[in-house]
């Protein structure tokens, strides 16, 4: 299920927007303050964000700027400002998308799924999923235990990076053996791939990450990538 955070500080529209995109089939999670959004965008790791421009704590100029500076992640940025300089300021800062008050929830919810069709602008350098770091021009893969931490290489296969690649960009999805054959499409990887080889690489990767496994099995289905330590 797609994530999406709401960051508004007015109750009613808070509540509103939510009510509406869970009725769509999102998951939502909000926040009311500017100064606090950062620490909920980073724990929650949403799908999409819409943000409110004027904000307590910090505007939502200067969140959004935050957002930008370590993901892409689709922003819709909702303002009572209708001055074309507040528009441009904000495109600008990094929104996708601008919305005008007042609106209607119903738009909000259409910009939204419209947002999730489109195809990714550009492939991320770096996929960071817990403590690991996926480098994909590097194709390589270390664990940074801790920000001042050392980063600690893990050697993997062009296979294993896929793999472990595949399931980290997609963590509450749970990926059968067939859709993980499918995601090692390179031509490094041999192409007479079965289900035991998939159960093969993630015997490797699990002895290679450490005991503290990124990768549990879905019974009845396949693989997810999970943090350990969470259920």
């Amino acid at each position: 299920m797609q994530k999406v955070l709401v960051i508004e500080d007015d109750e009613q529209i808070r509540n509103q927007l939510k009510d509406f995109l869970v009725h769509a089939g999102y998951a939502v999670v909000t926040e009311e303050r500017g100064d606090e959004a950062m620490g909920v965008f980073t724990r929650e790791k949403p799908d999409l964000v819409v943000l409110d421009l004027n904000l307590p704590g910090k505007d939502g100029i200067e969140v959004c700027r935050d957002i930008r500076v370590t993901s892409r992640v689709p922003l819709i940025m909702l303002t009572a400002r209708r001055e074309e300089a507040d528009q441009v300021k904000g495109l600008r800062e990094g929104a996708d998308d601008y919305i005008v008050k007042p609106f209607s929830p119903r738009v909000l919810v259409l910009k939204v799924q419209k947002m999730f069709e489109r195809p990714p602008l550009y492939e991320p350098e770096v996929v960071k999923f817990a403590d690991l770091v996926l480098n994909i021009s590097q194709r390589s893969v270390s664990i940074q235990r801790g920000h001042a931490a050392k980063a600690v290489h893990i050697p993997t296969t062009p296979a294993e990076f896929n793999l472990l690649l595949t399931l980290v960009r997609n963590p509450r999805k749970a990926f059968s053996r067939d859709e993980l054959i499918d995601s090692l499409s390179d031509e490094s990887i041999p192409p007479d791939i079965f289900d035991r080889t998939i159960d093969s690489h993630v015997k490797n990767l699990r002895k290679k990450l450490g005991s503290g496994t990124y990768i549990e099995t879905v019974r009845g289905v396949g693989y997810k990538a999970v943090i350990p330590g969470k259920d």
